[in-house]
């Protein structure tokens, strides 16, 4: 339970999680391979739930235990599971059956933290959905983490009519994306990386100016301003 400025306690808010589940691949190597024909060796794989939405979401609910989570998942055994793995965690997870399959990535992971991200298979660009379930969604619930799925743009009108904060996390913005720009503009709360922003301080001082509640940027090893 959180607790109020007197002391009380207070209900934890209730949080909707949109967009951005995998089923993913992890291939452990000491280092990453140079790009040339060759042959490497893993010492350690496994596959598991992943995705942007599903770290958010699962995190979220081991803390809350409020937290719903909508996102697309095919309907194969990819998608069943995902399913389990989050019954298992007593996610509430509300799924779009996306008829390309589920979203399927390949992570070469360095022993000193470099990753390779290979996407296997993608999610439908612009899938139906049923908007008036997710209408519903952010009427029930207090905050709404956006992920940056394509989809999830078209419920912006809706979370702004509830008038429910967004806490968007836009990853590696290079500060002119047009694939971006919804996801800056609507949110409350923004999170990036300095992966391929390198002013910037210029650009956080430039979104709070802007109206925005908080802009975190993080910088791998370095921390975060």
């Amino acid at each position: 339970m959180r607790q109020s400025a007197r002391g009380g306690a207070v209900n934890p808010a209730k949080v909707l999680v949109m967009g951005g589940v995998t089923y993913d691949e992890l291939v452990y190597l000491e280092t990453l391979p140079p790009p040339i024909p060759n042959t490497v060796f893993s010492h350690r794989y496994h596959e598991t739930v992943g995705g942007t939405g599903a770290g958010k979401a699962l995190n979220l609910n081991r803390l809350f235990q409020t937290v719903t989570f909508h996102a697309l998942i095919g309907d194969d055994w990819r998608g069943r599971a995902v399913r389990d793995a989050f019954a298992s965690e007593k996610l509430n997870f509300v799924a779009e059956i996306d008829p390309k399959g589920t979203e399927r990535h390949i992570n070469l992971m360095e022993t000193s933290g470099g990753r390779v991200s290979i996407y296997v298979t993608y999610a439908t660009f612009e899938p139906s959905i049923d908007m008036a379930r997710v209408d519903d969604l952010i009427a029930s619930h207090d905050i709404v983490a956006l992920n940056i799925i394509n989809y999830c743009r078209f419920a912006i009108p809706s979370i702004k009519a509830h008038g429910r904060p967004i806490w968007c996390d836009i990853h590696d913005y290079d500060g002119k994306s047009s694939y971006h720009q919804d996801f800056v503009d609507a949110a409350d709360y923004l999170f990036l990386s300095s992966d391929k922003l390198s002013d910037y301080g210029a650009f956080m001082q430039a979104q709070i100016g802007q109206g925005k509640r908080l802009v975190v940027c993080t910088h791998g090893k370095k921390g975060a301003t």
